[in-house]
C-alpha cells in the first residue's frame, strides 16, 4: 500500500444527497450532545482505498473537528465486485464514524484522535484514522494579523500532518 495521505485526487464517491442523509442521522441520534453544531461528511474513492472526512462544525463557524478515515480495499479480500467492496467500506467507515463520535460527545468531548494516521481495528478489519480540532476563529484573526503585519524576516513553512 502507498504512504496514507489525504488523497486530494480521489474521486468523489457519494452524492449529496446521501452524504446529506448521513449527516443528518448522526444529528439525530446525537442531537442532546450538540452545542449548536452540525456535521458535514465527503466521501472519495482513491486507488487503494475509500477515504471519508466527517466534521463537526459549529454553526457560527468558529471552530471544526474533523475526522479522517482511510479503509483500504485490501481489507476485504475475496469479496467480488469492486463496487460491492467500496460500498461496504464506506458502511464500515461510516459504522466507526458513529462509534467514535457517540464516545466522544458522551465523555465530555475527552476522546481524542491522533493528529497523524494511527491504526484502528474496527468489526475485525483494520482502519487508519486522525482528527484534529481546529479554532477557525483564532485561525482567522491569526490570517489577518499576519496579513497585516507580514511574517518578519524568516520564512515559514506550512506544517503538513501527512506522514
Amino acid at each position: 500500500m502507498k504512504k496514507l495521505c489525504w488523497d486530494a485526487q480521489a474521486i468523489p464517491f457519494l452524492d449529496a444527497v446521501v452524504l446529506n442523509s448521513i449527516c443528518s442521522l448522526m444529528i439525530k441520534k446525537h442531537v442532546a450532545f450538540l452545542r449548536n453544531e452540525t456535521f458535514e461528511m465527503e466521501a472519495l474513492k482513491a486507488d487503494e482505498w475509500i477515504q471519508m472526512r466527517q466534521t463537526l462544525k459549529s454553526l457560527d463557524g468558529s471552530s471544526a473537528y474533523p475526522v479522517e478515515v482511510i479503509v483500504p480495499f485490501e481489507e476485504l479480500k475475496g469479496v467480488a465486485g469492486e463496487e460491492l467492496r467500496a460500498a461496504e467500506l464506506v458502511d464500515l467507515a461510516v459504522d466507526y464514524l458513529d462509534t467514535y463520535w457517540n464516545e466522544y460527545l458522551t465523555d465530555d468531548r475527552d476522546t481524542f484522535l491522533s493528529l497523524d494516521w494511527s491504526t484502528h481495528e474496527f468489526e475485525g478489519l483494520t482502519l487508519y484514522i486522525r482528527g484534529s480540532h481546529h479554532n477557525l476563529a483564532l485561525e482567522k484573526m491569526a490570517d489577518e494579523f499576519l496579513a497585516k503585519h507580514g511574517v518578519g524576516a524568516f520564512e515559514i513553512a506550512p506544517i503538513s500532518l501527512e506522514t
